[in-house]
């Protein structure tokens, strides 16, 4: 599979889950998507900005050092 597959993959899955979370009521989700070159988080971020009522932050440094985006649901 060629990277623009790959992330293709990574995004529905990302959207799968956050459609999940907000069915079930959930207030946040993390999604680990490391570090890289930004580019997964970025496009990460990108779609969940799309969504209304989400609050976009960094994942718990402590936790999960730089590879993570919190996604709270408002």
């Amino acid at each position: 599979r060629s990277n623009a597959q790959l992330l293709d993959v990574q995004l529905k899955r990302v959207q799968k889950e956050m459609d999940e979370a907000i069915a079930a009521h959930m207030r946040k989700v993390v999604f680990i998507h490391g570090v890289g070159n930004g580019r997964l988080k970025t496009e990460v971020r990108k779609l969940l900005s799309s969504y209304s009522g989400i609050r976009i932050n960094d994942g718990s440094f402590s936790r999960y050092g730089f590879g993570a985006t919190e996604a709270e649901i408002v």
